[in-house]
């Protein structure tokens, strides 16, 4: 059976020096297993590393390193079909990277859990439409926020492993 995981990382992993700016930057990603057991990752992030603003990019998470995780949530193959979907359409025409205004990896991540039919109070539509709501998507969906995850698919301590940042 198809499954979707959402790995976050907030704070250095492992052999991440702690004194390193970069080990201190989260991420959100999502991790989906194939009808056929195969895995693969994928999170949004700025084209050009380091932009706060600009061109986003559909990377392959599949090693990146994470603290939390919802655990593997199944989908039915309806839901594992939209959430294809969606992931292609984000690779084909990747979002904007708008870290202040609500596109950024987090809202990414929770909006392809809801195109997968998993149940959420609200969620991000990733556009620069309105700078309220814009603004209020990246206050509600931070990284730091995912450890509040509904009580079904509480977040865990990540027991994977993984060594890739970007």
């Amino acid at each position: 059976m198809p499954t979707v995981e959402l790995r976050v990382k907030v704070y250095p992993v492992g052999s991440e020096s702690v004194s390193e700016i970069r080990s201190w930057i989260p991420h959100t990603f999502i991790i989906v297993t194939g009808p056929d057991g195969s895995e693969r990752g994928y999170g949004l992030a700025p084209a050009i590393d380091g932009q706060l603003i600009g061109e986003g990019k559909i990377y392959n998470d599949i090693e990146h390193r994470y603290n939390s995780t919802t655990g593997k949530i199944e989908l039915t193959d309806d839901g594992y079909a939209r959430l294809m979907a969606f992931i292609r359409s984000s690779e084909l025409n990747p979002p904007w990277y708008y870290l202040p205004f609500g596109s950024q990896c987090a809202n990414w991540a929770v909006k392809a859990l809801v195109e997968a039919g998993i149940p959420a109070l609200a969620s991000p539509n990733l556009l620069p439409d309105d700078i309220v709501r814009d603004i209020s998507e990246t206050l509600v969906w931070p990284d730091s926020s995912q450890s509040a995850a509904p009580p079904d698919h509480a977040l865990s301590e990540a027991r994977g492993p993984g060594e890739v940042e970007h």
